[in-house]
């Protein structure tokens, strides 16, 4: 029986692939401005093809409402009663594969240039 379970193990396992290994490339610090007659901003993110990002903290200036990622909030800092209170960000690390990302940028009316950050490791693909 041993020896069964040894051959099927060897043949099941010289089927499989594994994924690719991640070798480090660099440190991104990415910086986003928006003016304080902006009430919304759209810019893009550009992965190169075999890169991977791994972003580690997002953070956005008091002036901003939100930073979304592709339609999903990654930070937030919800008005209440009149009062600028940071909301705790997305759990990080939010992994993003090779492609173009919309980075939306929301501000409070009038309330001054706001700016949002994303600290973010790339990671080449390597098989």
């Amino acid at each position: 029986m041993k020896k069964i379970l040894t051959l099927l193990a060897i043949l099941f396992s010289s089927t499989m692939y594994a994924q690719n290994n991640l070798q480090f490339n660099s440190a991104k610090y990415i910086k986003f401005t928006i003016a304080s007659n902006e009430v919304t901003k759209d810019t893009t993110i550009t992965i190169p093809t075999d890169k991977v990002w791994k972003i580690e903290s997002v953070s956005i200036s008091y002036q901003m409402t939100s930073l979304n990622l592709d339609g999903v909030q990654i930070a937030a800092n919800p008005l209440n009663g009149g009062v600028y209170t940071p909301a705790p960000n997305t759990a990080c690390p939010i992994w993003l594969p090779s492609g173009t990302y919309t980075v939306t940028l929301k501000n409070y009316v009038a309330a001054g240039q706001g700016n949002a950050f994303i600290s973010a490791i790339e990671f080449n693909l390597v098989p």
